[in-house]
């Protein structure tokens, strides 16, 4: 496997797309391949490695970070920056001072429009100044200045009559990009019978958001940013084992690395879903959901009697209508 491929998670691609509730080859098409390819992509006997940028596709198609399908712990993570249209989100996460970095690529040609470019800068860089005590006001008026800088680097918004969804034809464009990171810290345990001391290793993940204002309409797809996603305590990973981190430390062996490996991927967020492939039963007629038990026939005015409760009821009418009558 080349340092541009990494393996793909099928079972996680099953998931998704069931998730979805999408056919293969309607997932296939949105993707942009064969269905026949894309069946090999969630076949589980076959060993699937694909590019960077083609998992990338894959991740954006089901709208999930690319980290969700790895199949295998990559040295770094290769991240693609994607431009959003929704400019008041990328205006709020910039107001609470969530973005951990802040690029920009290119200048605006226009002196005018240096200043607006300035105040998104500065805002960026006195985050962590901000605080849940300070005035409402100051948050609010952050907040405006913001979406004014926005608008006036956006340029005038369009409507795009095929998608009928907003462009923007300005200067800049805004994009933002999630960054995995993968904490792993040292535990120790104490075995319950021999009470020896067993040393370990637990991982937890978070995403970090990147945010770019581009002025040079940078093609993102061709153009990927590498990150060193892992913190801590490197050398128990496989892809980190020859970094040189805690070098004191003897080797693992080749199975205790991968399963490492396997423990640090299943501490991703499981991705939830119902099989549509089930046959789904609809109630029969006369039977409810809910009080008193799923399954029971509602006991309602509208509900069909047995033969032989109506003939005994009937019965009894008679009964005592003979019975008036002598």
């Amino acid at each position: 496997m080349s340092s541009d491929e990494i393996a793909l998670d099928s079972e996680r691609l099953v998931a998704l797309r069931k998730r979805d509730k999408v056919t293969q080859k309607s997932a296939a098409e949105k993707i942009g391949i064969s269905p026949r390819l894309y069946s090999d992509y969630e076949n589980k006997k076959i060993k699937t490695t694909v590019s960077h940028s083609v998992l990338h596709t894959i991740a954006k198609a089901f709208n999930v970070p690319t980290y969700y399908l790895w199949g295998s712990i990559p040295r770094d993570a290769t991240i693609f920056c994607q431009v959003t249209r929704l400019h008041s989100n990328w205006a709020k996460i910039l107001s609470e001072g969530l973005f951990f970095e802040l690029k920009v690529i290119g200048t605006p040609d226009k002196s005018e429009l240096r200043e607006p470019l300035l105040k998104l800068i500065d805002t960026f860089e006195a985050k962590d100044t901000f605080g849940e005590d300070e005035k409402l006001s100051v948050s609010t008026r952050r907040r405006f200045e913001i979406d004014d800088c926005i608008k006036l680097l956006s340029g005038e918004t369009e409507v795009d009559w095929h998608d009928n969804e907003k462009a923007f034809s300005g200067p800049a464009r805004f994009a933002v990009a999630k960054i995995p990171v993968l904490k792993c810290k040292k535990t120790t345990t104490t075995h319950p019978e021999t009470d020896q001391v067993v040393s370990g290793v637990s991982y937890n993940w978070k995403t970090m958001l990147l945010a770019c204002i581009d002025f040079d309409y940078t093609d993102f797809e061709d153009n990927p940013y590498s990150y060193d996603y892992v913190r801590g305590h490197k050398w128990r990973l496989p892809s980190f084992h020859a970094e040189g981190a805690d070098i004191h430390v003897d080797p693992m062996e080749v199975d205790d690395l991968f399963t490492e490996e396997c423990k640090a991927l299943g501490k991703r967020r499981e991705i939830h879903y119902e099989d549509f492939e089930e046959t789904v039963e609809f109630f029969p007629e006369g039977v409810v959901s809910g009080s008193p038990d799923v399954g029971q026939l509602e006991a309602s005015i509208d509900a069909e009697e047995p033969d032989e409760k109506i003939k005994e009821q009937e019965e009894t009418k008679n009964k005592k209508k003979k019975d008036g009558n002598m």
